[in-house]
């Protein structure tokens, strides 16, 4: 699955513009993190409520196993 460990970085605004995208911030130059913070999928303690489209299924077939079969 997805749930491996690694890195979450902590970047400086201050370098970053708003984007094209809601909620979406740019950077166009390299920055040094402020912090790093070492994750674990323990870490998430929901990973295990996940629920995964499989690319090859629609979106509604998807959404029904979720809702009605709990998959």
């Amino acid at each position: 699955g997805p749930w491996i460990d690694g890195t979450m970085y902590i970047l400086p605004k201050t370098f970053f513009k708003q984007g094209g995208v809601e909620n979406e911030w740019v950077c166009e130059t390299n920055v040094t993190p402020l912090a790093k913070i070492s994750i674990t999928p323990k870490d998430f303690i929901f990973h295990e409520d996940v629920k995964y489209h499989n690319e090859k299924d629609s979106a509604f077939k998807t959404l029904v196993k979720t809702l009605v079969f709990n998959r």
